[in-house]
């Protein structure tokens, strides 16, 4: 299915409403239950969703034959572990980080991704990039208030998670051409 750009940006738009409101509900849980539990009910709901994909995926050879395989399997497991972790550092951090600090923070993964992929893979850095990332440290400056040093062990957990999302859809990225997945080629979707 092919979408209109207008369709496409009203997409991204509500996903990015959905995303932003995630932070509020996040932050307001966090006051009847633990990080660890609301992580937990989160992949269950996530996992929920995802299985009617897993299923229609199990059909397909290429997903299961490249799965098998010992260091694609350890790869996927370490990058799952890395993931996990990300998302409790960041639901932690809510007890500490106003949920503005928070979302901006972990948005900063987006601007990580090129640099996670030039260290582990070589890749090319162009100069809007840089700068891009530039401007994220400074916004990271200007939001601890003026200071590094008024980092916070919320913002550092948060920087963390940040790093782990970065990681994880750099290696995901890899991973998914090597197992060709989400969807295999001659799946109908």
């Amino acid at each position: 299915m092919k979408l209109t750009r207008l369709q496409a940006d009203c997409a991204l738009a509500f996903a990015g409403i959905i995303w932003g409101f995630a932070f509020v509900a996040q932050k307001d849980a966090m006051g009847h239950i633990g990080p660890f539990t609301f992580v937990a009910i989160r992949f269950l709901i996530s996992a929920l969703f995802v299985l009617p994909f897993v299923w229609h995926e199990k059909s397909a050879a290429g997903f299961a034959s490249a799965f098998r395989k010992r260091g694609n399997r350890d790869k996927i497991l370490i990058l799952c572990g890395v993931f996990s972790f990300g998302v409790i550092a960041q639901q932690y951090a809510l007890n500490f980080v106003p949920v503005t600090n928070t979302a901006f923070l972990t948005g900063l993964y987006v601007v990580m991704v090129p640099f996670i992929g030039r260290a582990l893979y070589g890749d090319k850095l162009s100069i809007p990039i840089l700068i891009a990332g530039l401007i994220s440290v400074c916004g990271v400056w200007f939001l601890s208030g003026g200071t590094a040093v008024d980092l916070k062990i919320g913002d550092a957990l948060v920087l963390l998670c940040a790093a782990s999302f970065a990681i994880h859809v750099t290696v995901m990225g890899r991973l998914a051409g090597l197992l060709r997945a989400p969807f295999s080629p001659s799946s109908p979707v």
